[in-house]
């Protein structure tokens, strides 16, 4: 490999292997991708200006994995200015794309007011080297020389080099250099091994206090860890399967899936699966459903509680199972009641002639049903069927 990307035309781009990820080897690290983009930026900027704007501020978001393929950059000027331009720019492949904004200020003379309390790192040759083997997989971490002095799991300091450039036979500036690199930081001293938690990226943002100078990039990295967190429930026809075995997580599980088993690692199940059940201790339609959405346009992703999402094959739904088991009992629609409380039950709704949403129900659930029942804590179903039944 000789490096990351090769140009096709003026937007278009190939990735190589070396960009192999880490967390799915046929998908790129995000890494070189947003040093791709400072680049393209960079490019527009001195074909639209010759003066000496400079990046100060990049903010990315990773809004989709991206297949090592040919990716597609689109650059444009959000904010125009004389001193100050905000630019975005967007590096996608079928859809699926990291957005890069950046703002370019014009340099200063701060040198007499300049100083940090930040503490200064060991020279590269005062520290060991490091490699990646054994703790992750991909080819892009391996193009990339590490010294490490590790504390502790997830806090140490470190220099990082690129072997490989990002383009072939194409100058690029220190700034979209070191971009290639930067997004590896928490890999270098995970928290926590990677093979019992994942932690992708979401979004990346650089201040630069000015323009990187030579070939190594230091780093002084902490990772931290907050207590909201997700666990994964793979679930089969007859059974269901987790990995994580702490007594809060089990608790919630077990309110819904009475035939669980704990497995040491969730790919060895050999039960065909037919729905993955993510449950996040905080908001689950503002953090994980969020995160599902580059998945959403092969699978089906649906926020089916406060604190959980489904993913589902499309067009499986309780709606198609409700029809089905009308069919098998000869029962008509007007026939069927059916109660419900959030998202995943709204095809069932729609198939129940008598359609109750609970009092404690999502408002789009509420809109869509045409009764409402009492709080399910209040034993809204078997009063509602109390009254249908006259019992």
């Amino acid at each position: 490999m000789s490096a990351y990307f090769e140009r096709l035309d003026h937007a278009a781009f190939r990735a190589t292997s070396a960009v192999q990820g880490a967390w799915n080897t046929a998908e790129q690290h995000v890494a070189p991708a947003l040093g791709l983009v400072t680049h393209a930026i960079e490019q527009d900027r001195d074909a639209r200006r010759v003066d000496d704007l400079r990046v100060a501020r990049l903010s990315f978001d990773i809004l989709g994995t991206l297949p090592i393929d040919v990716v597609e950059i689109e650059v444009r000027v959000v904010r125009a200015g004389r001193t100050i331009e905000l630019v975005e720019g967007t590096l996608s492949h079928d859809g699926r794309a990291a957005v890069l904004r950046a703002w370019l200020l014009a340099p200063s003379d701060t040198a007499s007011i300049a100083g940090s309390h930040f503490p200064s790192i060991p020279a590269p040759d005062r520290l060991e080297p490091w490699d990646a083997e054994g703790l992750w997989p991909g080819e892009f971490v391996r193009t990339v020389d590490a010294r490490r002095a590790e504390a502790a799991p997830g806090r140490a300091r470190f220099w990082l080099r690129p072997r490989v450039p990002l383009l072939e036979n194409e100058p690029v500036s220190s700034t979209a250099g070191a971009l290639s690199i930067l997004d590896i930081a928490n890999g270098i001293t995970p928290l926590h091994p990677p093979t019992s938690v994942g932690f992708p990226n979401l979004d990346t943002t650089v201040h630069l206090f000015t323009e990187p100078r030579g070939e190594w990039l230091g780093f002084d990295t902490t990772v931290t860890f907050g207590p909201g967190d997700i666990g994964v429930v793979v679930c089969g026809k007859r059974r269901a399967f987790v990995e994580r075995s702490d007594g809060a997580f089990l608790e919630e599980v077990r309110k819904y899936y009475v035939a669980l088993d704990v497995v040491a690692d969730l790919r060895s199940v050999s039960h065909e699966p037919i729905k993955l059940a993510v449950f996040d201790f905080g908001d689950a339609a503002t953090s994980i459903a969020p995160a599902l959405s580059s998945i959403a346009e092969t699978d089906q992703v649906v926020v089916s509680g406060p604190h959980w999402v489904d993913v589902m094959a499309r067009g499986a739904n309780k709606g198609v199972a409700l029809s089905a088991l009308q069919e098998e009992l000869g029962v008509t629609r007007e026939q069927t009641a059916a109660f419900g409380d959030y998202l995943n039950d709204l095809e069932m709704l729609e198939a129940a002639g008598l359609s109750f949403a609970m009092e404690n129900a999502h408002p789009d659930i509420t809109l869509a049903a045409r009764f409402q029942a009492p709080h399910h804590e209040a034993g809204g179903v078997i009063t509602v069927l109390s009254e249908i039944l006259s019992l």
